[in-house]
């Protein structure tokens, strides 16, 4: 007789600073990956392309949580419309975080 080993959570591993290029309306299915992003601490959420202002209202959402349990750090978040991917990615790569540069920027498709 086999047992079933219980599968853990692995972490995801994410840059400091992300841009998501949204392809798709937001829809429930992705706060999986939203919550993985806040799981890591990400510390810049920057979301460009389709219904990118909802993505960035509901990460806002899901970031407050019960106000309580999700304070222990900032993120910042931005949504744009009017703007390429390059130049969001250049905004990601030069803005500050705690007073130094990271340039480290992971771009998410979906």
């Amino acid at each position: 007789m086999s047992r079933a080993n219980p599968i853990s959570k692995m972490m995801r591993q994410f840059a400091p600073k992300i841009v998501l290029n949204s392809r798709s309306e937001y829809s429930v299915k992705h706060d999986q990956l939203l919550n993985d992003l806040i799981d890591a601490k990400v510390m810049l959420f920057c979301v460009i392309g389709t219904d990118c202002e909802t993505w960035h209202d509901v990460m806002d959402d899901l970031i407050v949580g019960d106000g309580v349990t999700r304070r222990d750090f900032v993120m910042t978040t931005t949504w744009h419309t009017d703007e390429t991917l390059e130049e969001v990615i250049e905004f990601a790569r030069t803005f500050h975080i705690d007073g130094s540069v990271n340039h480290n920027v992971q771009v998410i498709e979906i």
